[in-house]
């Protein structure tokens, strides 16, 4: 029989950190090992969203989360994960990133693994159940070191004030063509698709129909017509279900250096909601989009605002797939 090599160090690591998530599942990161203790981060610019992110801090914040993941992983493993951060503007395919060396020595993070497993977004509507006030208390103290601050809004009116502008800010942007194009190249259009791209937009995960999504790509105008655009929005509208909470986070996000802080902040709380089985839904057109961004800053008064979500607790909703390990490894 073949013998079989064995794993590094490094790609047990990624088992796991291939689950952190990114915006359109894009997953833009690649690592080339040097060895057990070295490796370099790359973001795989082929998977940047230069058209949606325009300052690129969005995807630098899913950089930071991959980080933050590689560290609590390595933490797991008995290992401390060190890393510096590359500035480099090169026009290649892959950026460098950040420099990693795995220390021996660490204390288990308070995050286990099976978190990963556990935590995923969610679009499906709440089912019912609230956020105890206790547990609002807690998000909103969560690790007040890295400099963001969680807001909860429970009120039933401003939830769909908030609802209704994300809805107008999504139609208006996917008729947006540099936009469009952009977003629609990630849509997955049936199994087989989603499973051997293993990235991108899932039509399970996005609630929509193949057909649907076929239509969006195709015709985006359709979304202008007064007919159409009643129906769609009440369609989509439909399609989100009750919404219990609505959660925003702010803090320094639109810097590069504060955009990877952000990612690390945004991954231990995501993990934290897997803890007590909370999904979040992100709505990243209220704050790409100018003029939504505005309209929400003065529905709530939070000027800093760089993430606002649907939270609250819902059915196991469709979990999206992963680049296998060898895929996100760079091999020269």
């Amino acid at each position: 029989m073949p013998h079989e090599r064995s794993s590094t160090v490094w790609e047990e690591l990624l088992k796991t950190a291939v689950l952190t998530p990114s915006p359109h599942n894009t997953q833009p990161w690649r690592l080339r090992i040097s060895d057990d203790r070295h490796a370099t981060l790359y973001m795989d610019r082929d998977r940047t969203l230069p058209d949606e992110d325009i300052t690129g801090h969005f995807v630098r914040c899913a950089m930071g989360m991959f980080l933050e993941s590689l560290r609590i992983i390595s933490a797991n493993s008995g290992m401390t994960l060190r890393y510096t951060l590359i500035d480099d503007d090169t026009a290649q395919p892959l950026i460098p990133f950040a420099a990693l060396e795995l220390e021996a020595g660490a204390e288990p993070s308070n995050y286990s693994n099976d978190l990963f497993h556990h935590r995923a977004t969610s679009r499906l509507g709440s089912n019912g159940k609230r956020i105890d006030s206790q547990l609002s208390a807690l998000l909103k103290q969560f690790e007040p070191d890295y400099g963001h601050r969680y807001h909860q809004f429970d009120e039933a009116s401003l939830i769909e004030e908030i609802i209704q502008e994300n809805i107008r800010a999504v139609f208006h942007d996917l008729n947006v063509p540099a936009y469009h194009d952009e977003i629609a190249r990630w849509f997955r259009y049936s199994d087989e698709e989603a499973k051997n791209k293993a990235d991108g937009l899932d039509y399970r995960c996005m609630r929509t129909s193949a057909i649907e999504l076929k239509l969006m790509k195709a015709l985006p105008q359709i979304m202008r017509w007064p007919f159409f655009r009643t129906i769609m929005r009440r369609t989509y509208r439909r399609k989100l279900g009750d919404v219990s909470h609505i959660g925003i986070i702010c803090g320094p996000f639109f810097d590069n250096a504060a955009s990877v802080r952000a990612g690390a902040f945004l991954m231990r709380f995501w993990l934290e909601l897997a803890r007590h089985k909370l999904h979040i839904h992100p709505f990243g057109n209220l704050v790409t989009n100018a003029k939504s961004k505005s309209r929400v800053q003065a529905m709530t008064g939070m000027n800093d605002a760089w993430l606002v979500f649907r939270i609250g607790y819902t059915d196991d909703p469709p979990r999206s797939y992963r680049r296998p390990v060898n895929k996100v490894i760079v091999h020269d």
